[in-house]
């Protein structure tokens, strides 16, 4: 064994030879990183033929092999993988590459589900057409599938570790012998680094800066959202985890704050991945459960339509009825494994699920419709939503009625109005057209402020229909959107002159 002639492992990775001696640690390759730790935990056998090992797996030419030695990151190491999806793409077809790609994703992402196992191929350090050739696809596969069985929840993955054990694992050695170094080598990788939890999270011990950047509510504000929302004062988990009430909103909110891993929240919160999972969606569930019908229905005690049409009037627009403005979002999501032409949207280019928002000129949504496929059109979705019946009851003392504002797919009814539409305009209709875009453009602001609040909404990588509940998640976070509008404001509650209710008023609806 190497490590013989070395009192520590330290001491063999300052001396160790790697066929570069000038190298030192500091500006070793990732070659020759990866090779000390595989020398550190392999017989003498491996470490002579690493080299042979490593360029047959990544089939790398004569001339490239010297290439190799002087990558300086593990992107430009695995560069050299990820070129060969060109040559597979015109040996095997497109459709057949993309099969495999969804396959391994979704195999992956069952793992997340299950387990909260967050496994490098998912964001992106490897591509999974690399492992397609010569069988490394169904390999990872079982890889995958034996931490799922061993259920390491807990347990850190490292890019290298995995590589590793897929580079020992070579189908053309059938020794027993080598089986049984490859087993070692499993279980050192599995076990070799074990998350240690901190203690639970405070939020006295944080500052007001702190919490609103990891929340977006100030410290005041978040007993005041426990309180409005009915938050109870513990949550149990279906497996038995226990966990407060304002641990569950900390939760929450860390979550849809920022794009992130489970893995990277235990250290703030100082529980296991699956807890966290557990514990997510349980509050997500209970606020949609509870809350859903203030997004769904306008009778809303807040909704003064005489009093929004006033101000939107005054504000220059010509019409004198107008209480609101409609728009469609996508919002993008990871290419699901079935049935991808539903969720595709032609116009946007890329897979999503469509929402319907309706929002009034203090800032909030007072009307919310989704999620539905990425395909369907504005129109389409305008039809199914419930919204016409009820706009139909928003009328003046003498039954005129009020109306909201969209762009051209809704098209002109009696109580939506959309712009004009043709080459050749009258010059009152494009001064039409130009005073309401004025007024419009500050309510688009809030359109995207969903997204904006909860930037987690906006990592479709993450965002798999299949495995998650995306919509309830876009629902929520509509509602905390509405939430931190009552509290903070908005800009478009700011460019109007109106305040929006309190919170409690907001949640209560009364």
């Amino acid at each position: 064994m190497l490590l013989a002639a070395f009192k520590t492992i330290e001491e063999a990775d300052e001396h160790m030879d790697t066929g570069h001696h000038i190298m030192t640690p500091e500006k070793e390759t990732i070659y020759d990183n990866v090779r000390r730790q595989w020398a550190a935990i392999t017989t003498s056998y491996w470490q002579e033929n690493w080299q042979d090992r490593l360029c047959s797996f990544s089939e790398l030419t004569t001339e490239q092999k010297s290439g190799l030695r002087y990558r300086q990151s593990e992107d430009t190491f695995l560069s050299w993988l990820r070129s060969k999806r060109d040559f597979q793409l015109e040996d095997e077809g497109e459709d057949k590459v993309l099969e495999k790609e969804d396959y391994m994703e979704q195999l992956v992402g069952v793992a997340e589900q299950e387990i909260a196992l967050r496994h490098p191929l998912v964001y992106d350090d490897f591509n999974f057409c690399d492992l397609s050739a010569k069988g490394r696809l169904a390999k990872t596969a079982d890889k995958v599938n034996t931490l799922i069985e061993f259920n390491f929840s807990a347990l850190r993955r490292d890019l290298r570790d995995i590589l590793t054990v897929m580079l020992y694992d070579d189908e053309s050695s059938s020794d027993s012998s080598d089986e049984e170094d490859l087993d070692v080598l499993f279980v050192v990788t599995a076990f070799g680094e074990r998350r240690i939890l901190n203690k639970k999270l405070n939020i006295a011990d944080l500052s007001e800066v702190q919490c609103e950047e990891m929340f977006r509510f100030q410290k005041d504000d978040m007993i005041r959202l426990i309180r409005a929302l009915e938050i109870p004062r513990f949550y149990t988990g279906y497996q038995g985890s226990v966990c407060t009430g304002m641990e569950t909103l900390m939760i929450l909110l860390r979550r849809l704050a920022y794009p992130n891993r489970w893995c990277d929240l235990v250290d703030i919160f100082g529980r296991a991945e699956p807890e966290l999972s557990i514990i997510f969606n349980m509050i997500v569930d209970d606020i949609y459960t509870r809350f859903y019908h203030l997004l769904n229905n306008l009778d809303l005690v807040w909704l003064d339509p005489a009093h929004f049409a006033q101000v939107i009037h005054q504000k220059g627009a010509p019409l004198d009825q107008c209480w609101g403005f409609i728009d469609g979002t996508a919002q993008q999501i990871a290419r699901p494994l079935q049935n991808q032409h539903v969720m595709f949207s032609g116009h946007k280019r890329f897979h999503c699920l469509k929402f319907q928002s309706v929002i009034a000129p203090n800032g909030l949504i007072a009307h919310l419709f989704g999620p539905i496929e990425g395909k369907r059109h504005d129109a389409f979705m305008l039809g199914v939503s419930g919204l016409l019946p009820q706009l139909q009851r928003i009328t003046k003392p003498n039954g005129d009625p009020y109306v909201i504002y969209g762009d051209p797919a809704y098209g002109i009814s009696r109580h939506i109005i959309s712009p004009f539409r043709g080459a050749q305009l009258t010059p009152l209709q494009q001064q039409f057209n130009s005073e309401m875009s004025k007024v419009r453009i500050s309510v688009e602001w809030g359109f995207g402020k969903i997204s904006q609040f909860f930037a987690y909404l906006d990592f479709h990588k993450n965002l798999k229909v299949l495995l998650q509940p995306v919509g309830k998640y876009y629902v929520v976070g509509a509602l905390l959107t509405n939430c931190h509008r009552c509290l903070y404001g908005s800009v478009t509650s700011s460019f109007f002159g109106l305040e929006p209710p309190s919170l409690e008023s907001y949640l209560s609806n009364i």
